[in-house]
């Protein structure tokens, strides 16, 4: 799912340890944070922080799509259902009405799931960085 969407900021500070991105998309600007976990503090990344910062922006960006994508459902939905009750109203505007809510209601699946792999994403990160710190303390150690 292609969005024109771009990175405008991104920044750690390594004294709070917190990471904010910033992105911008035909929506508006979408901002995602990351703290650096207090067991991690000696060894924390701004790279990663902030790689995490801009999933999270990323992820508020798709579920506000989603949100908007509810609203329209709603509207079409109280928009078929008038549609149907009336007996003047031709077939062809209840069929369209119908398949209007088909496609927002697929759209609004699509954002879900687009938010959800990013979410999924951030946690592999998460984990493979782990995997790469427990490696780097166990060489130090031997």
């Amino acid at each position: 799912m292609k969005s024109k969407t771009k990175l405008v900021y991104s920044n750690y500070d390594p004294e709070t340890g917190i990471s904010i991105a910033r992105i911008q998309t035909p929506h508006g600007t979408f901002k995602g944070k990351a703290r650096v976990h207090p067991r991690e503090a000696d060894i924390a990344s701004s790279y990663a922080g902030c790689k995490y910062a801009e999933i999270r922006a990323y992820i508020k960006y798709y579920k506000f799509l989603a949100k908007l994508k509810q609203s329209s459902i709603e509207e079409i939905t109280k928009l078929y259902n008038q549609l149907s009750q009336c007996k003047t109203i031709p077939n062809k505007a209840v069929f369209w009405a119908k398949d209007q809510l088909d496609i927002l209601k697929k759209e609004k699946k699509d954002y879900l799931r687009t938010a959800k792999e990013y979410q999924e994403d951030m946690e592999e990160l998460i984990n493979q960085r782990s995997e790469i710190l427990k490696k780097i303390n166990k060489a130090k150690n031997n």
